[in-house]
């Protein structure tokens, strides 16, 4: 017999992997419209001359999308077959930088603007065309590599300036 926890992460691996399913196809769909949700609010704040109301109120939205994110790599991380495979692939270092900005709200930086602009990678997982692209990118995992690394270093510095001020 199987247990409860099987069969929910069955279910949730169909639900966030199985984009073939119905609950699939509903799923990744409301995944599409946050992370456009993200985009947006990340574009709207940096808008010169916004009411303070409405700064106020894009940060905490972008904090529930962010939290939605992270969610979202939980529950991929728990529902993967193979957790080190997902956490080292495309995606999942997408996911991940996706998220990590959440540690990081508030910071003028532009690197960590910059950070935000990376959930439009998360598109790629739905776009056929796009998945193509990805599968001759899996040769060049070094240069991914690389890019993460520089990404963690602009992060560090921006982090690093920010303590120096306080």
């Amino acid at each position: 017999m199987e247990s409860r926890g099987n069969t929910f992460r069955r279910g949730l691996n169909t639900m966030l992997f199985e984009v073939r399913s119905d609950i699939g196809r509903r799923t990744n769909f409301t995944i599409t419209v946050f992370i456009v949700i993200s985009v947006l609010l990340s574009m709207a704040g940096t808008m010169q001359n916004l009411e303070q109301v409405w700064v106020e109120r894009i940060k905490l939205m972008e904090i529930w999308v962010t939290l939605l994110f992270g969610i979202e790599f939980v529950g991929r991380c728990y529902a993967a077959r193979s957790v080190r495979a997902y956490l080292f692939s495309f995606y999942g270092v997408v996911d991940m930088l996706a998220i990590l900005p959440m540690l990081l709200i508030g910071d003028p930086n532009i690197a960590i603007r910059l950070l935000r602009i990376l959930r439009l990678l998360k598109l790629v997982r739905y776009l056929r065309a796009m998945r193509l692209f990805i599968s001759s990118m899996r040769d060049t995992m070094e240069m991914l590599a690389m890019v993460f690394g520089e990404t963690v270093a602009s992060v560090s510095g921006g982090l690093q300036k920010k303590m120096e001020l306080l």
